[in-house]
């Protein structure tokens, strides 16, 4: 409890941040130029990479709810605040190590297709955790853990992917215009998930993002089955050209 009550853990998150700026420090890679005006471009984005714009929205609107809301349904399934912890950080877990692997072959395929395996297996692990009936809390944990693995690394994805459409001059452009859309989705979501939740249950929150990640989904396929992918060879040729960033 005297951790609960001190600035012990504030400080201790505040030294990981700070933590958190060296790689970022050290990269010896080209930062992109500077635009003559910075403005929100949203069409033009949506022109350029209408998979990384809606995967934008659809992380925001599915990630939203589920910071604000997952740790009331997580006290209501495990009944214990120490519980609610063990969840929300097994999400957080799942997402730092699933990252590289999913950048690793994210960089080697379409990323369209990795978006569409991620959203899909997010929306299956919604599905349990909307079923959630009487589960063991290791299940619990996991089904948190895979959830963060599969589904908070597709904001990542969404930034690459139209990074790769819109080619390094626009980076700042596109950085804007993903973040704007993330917290557009970020702002409402919440509420319509708070409204199902008091008619129909806490654990309809997950019924909710396994839609969004469906129909993300099923609106990557169909641009999929439209246009042809950014050329793998492409874009590795392009990374040579980059200065070194020191990291793998």
């Amino acid at each position: 409890m005297d951790f609960i009550t001190s600035f012990t853990l504030f400080s201790g998150a505040s030294i990981l941040t700070a933590l958190a700026i060296i790689p970022l420090a050290l990269t010896r890679s080209e930062p992109p130029g500077m635009p003559r005006s910075v403005r929100l471009r949203i069409g033009w984005l949506i022109g350029v990479s209408p998979v990384g714009a809606t995967t934008a929205f659809a992380v925001g609107s599915a990630n939203g709810a589920l910071w604000f809301l997952a740790p009331i349904f997580a006290l209501g399934a495990a009944q214990s605040p120490q519980r609610v912890a063990a969840f929300m950080t097994a999400i957080v877990l799942g997402s730092a190590v699933g990252v590289w692997p999913i950048g690793k072959i994210s960089d080697r395929s379409d990323r369209r297709l990795v978006i569409v395996l991620c959203a899909c297996l997010g929306a299956a692990v919604e599905a349990a955790l909307w079923l959630y009936i009487g589960m063991p809390d290791w299940l619990l944990v996991g089904l948190g853990f895979t959830l963060g693995f599969v589904t908070l690394p597709l904001y990542m994805l969404a930034a690459s992917q139209a990074n790769d459409r819109s080619g390094p001059d626009h980076a700042i452009a596109v950085s804007s215009g993903l973040l704007f859309l993330y917290c557009l989705g970020a702002i409402f979501s919440p509420y319509a998930a708070s409204f199902f939740m008091g008619r129909f249950g806490d654990s309809t929150l997950f019924a909710q993002n396994a839609a969004v990640h469906l129909a993300l989904a099923a609106f990557t396929l169909w641009r999929m089955s439209i246009r042809a992918p950014v050329a793998v060879a492409t874009l590795r040729d392009e990374e040579t050209t980059k200065p070194a960033t020191g990291f793998p």
